[in-house]
């Protein structure tokens, strides 16, 4: 099941990012995960983004430069896990050409920063503690009327 994650991993990431990207492919088979490392110079610096994708379900995107995350679950259907690592590409796409806002949000001890990041007309909140993402439309409930 890892090995397939990992096609399916390379398969969009293949798909979502041109040669100015550079990924570093990492797979632990002991703990069922593939991963990809994604990075790219933007402005002055660079930018490193992490997808992941693990057979329990795990999918989690990480933007290592801020220490802010998301992890999405599905565990059941393999278009619709495609379909979650490509919204989390684009994404990951998104941060690395340059978009989204850092913000800072006050918790109960300290004040702590989260990413805002629009795709396909969603706000995505990326942090240490708290996220707010989108799942995409179920490529197997299109044409299905309710």
């Amino acid at each position: 099941m890892t090995q397939h994650l990992e096609r399916m991993l390379r398969h969009v990431v293949r798909d979502t990012f041109d040669e100015d990207v550079e990924a570093v492919w990492h797979t632990d088979g002991a703990r069922n995960v593939s991963r990809v490392t994604l990075s790219a110079e933007h402005g002055a610096g660079r930018r490193t983004v992490e997808i992941s994708a693990s057979t329990t379900g795990l999918f989690q995107i990480d933007i290592r430069d801020l220490d802010v995350g998301a992890i999405l679950i599905e565990d059941d259907d393999d278009s619709y896990m495609e379909s979650i690592v490509r919204e989390l590409a684009l994404v990951a796409r998104a941060y690395l050409s340059g978009e989204g806002r850092v913000r800072q949000r006050r918790g109960m001890l300290r004040t702590r920063s989260v990413m805002a990041i629009t795709v396909n007309g969603n706000e995505w909140t990326l942090g240490r503690s708290t996220c707010s993402v989108h799942y995409p439309q179920d490529p197997s409930a299109q044409g299905t009327h309710h």
